[in-house]
């Protein structure tokens, strides 16, 4: 801006300087004197006109001055960027008073996970998750890093650490075996991803877990994990594809109204994610304590290569940065949740412990990775259709 003023005001005192110089009388070296016939000066106004009309735009273009952001869309700006600071306080809160918790009903983080879904949803247009369901290959990369690459990953892992104990092993597996985690469709909204492409990467692997968990624990753990089909269907309709699919529907027919509370569709994300790990962790903080520091490391490590490959792989493939942050957060955002219910219900309670580890570990990492990737697209307008 400064830089284009300066040119505004260089370029009027030349213009200034040349009417002048054509209104008089000027010598010609070697000539005698007389006048020189003037060329009208008006094609020199319109110069000036369009330098501070250049000028005009740089400054426009530059983004609004930061004084003129109203106080509203600060503080969702620093409660979004806060979330990983928010998710891993509340996550040592609730490690270190579980009783604070012990009323709230298991049913509340289903509500919890509802509004989140919606809150998704509004960000959305009905379009544009039916174009996301009709991109084979970024749906076809998620279903297998899911289920594939996430459990290969868990096996290395697995043997390298915990060559001796079978429970952790097996915990580690299942882990790795499970579906995508319905909480990646908040991080791939505040990293600016393809917010309809990570719905409906979520709601694939979430309804072939009906065949792929039993296939894939009697393959690499020895016993068939029994799944109703039918709850998991139910579930996922119910949880996250009408609330989706709602809010969808609500900002195509109110988008004025959706427009103006976008700000806060973020921190509505932010709380009822923080809600749920608030009570995941309470209601597993037990044996997250008696695990001890051993299965941080693996648990991480397991999320974190998850996130790599999902990045470089499709990136190697020509995707757009866009889908490679989506496919990222899809691929590390497992559903620690729903292994932990599964250990309990299928193995001795030590199986649980890395599942419970991952819901204390899990949404503060991803929390980060998205934080830092909204910071640094922070010049770039969110997308979701890309």
């Amino acid at each position: 801006f400064i830089v284009h003023s300066a040119n505004a005001t260089s370029l009027s005192k030349d213009i200034s300087a040349v009417v002048h110089a054509r209104s008089s009388s000027c010598v010609v070296r070697g000539q005698p004197k007389r006048h020189l016939q003037c060329r009208p000066t008006s094609h020199l106004l319109s110069r000036a006109g369009s330098a501070r009309m250049m000028s005009s735009q740089a400054s426009s273009s530059a983004g609004p001055n930061p004084n003129q952001i109203p106080w509203y869309r600060k503080l969702t700006e620093l409660i979004t960027y806060g979330f990983p600071i928010i998710s891993a306080s509340c996550a040592f809160f609730a490690l270190k008073n579980p009783q604070a918790f012990a009323a709230i009903p298991e049913s509340a983080i289903t509500v919890a996970l509802a509004v989140l879904m919606l809150s998704t949803g509004l960000t959305l247009s009905p379009q544009e998750l039916m174009d996301a369901f009709k991109r084979p290959l970024p749906l076809f990369l998620a279903f297998v890093g899911c289920y594939v690459c996430m459990p290969l990953f868990a096996i290395a892992l697995s043997n390298a650490w915990f060559a001796a104990d079978k429970q952790y092993q097996v915990g580690l597996l299942l882990l790795g075996i499970i579906s995508g985690g319905q909480a990646s469709n908040l991080c791939t909204y505040i990293a600016r991803g393809d917010t309809a492409l990570s719905v409906a990467m979520t709601s694939l692997t979430t309804l072939s877990a009906v065949f792929m968990l039993p296939l894939l624990s009697k393959l690499l753990i020895g016993r068939v994990i029994a799944v109703s089909a039918w709850s998991i269907a139910i579930s996922t309709i119910q949880v996250v594809l009408v609330p989706i699919f709602f809010g969808a529907l609500i900002n195509q027919l109110f988008s004025k109204f959706v427009k103006r509370v976008e700000p806060l569709l973020p921190v509505i994300g932010v709380c009822s994610t923080s809600f749920i790990v608030l009570k995941a962790v309470a209601s597993s903080q037990s044996l997250i304590v008696s695990s001890g520091a051993n299965l941080f490391i693996p648990v991480t490590l397991l999320h974190v290569l998850g996130g790599l490959l999902g990045y470089f792989a499709p990136k190697l493939l020509g995707l757009n940065e866009t889908t490679c942050k989506t496919l990222a957060i899809e691929t590390a955002f497992k559903s620690p949740a729903l292994s932990f219910v599964l250990a309990i219900a299928h193995f001795p309670k030590a199986v649980a412990i890395p599942s419970a580890v991952s819901i204390l570990v899990l949404a503060p990492l991803m929390a980060s990775y998205a934080s830092i990737l909204r910071y640094l697209s922070r010049s770039s307008p969110p997308s979701t259709n890309q």
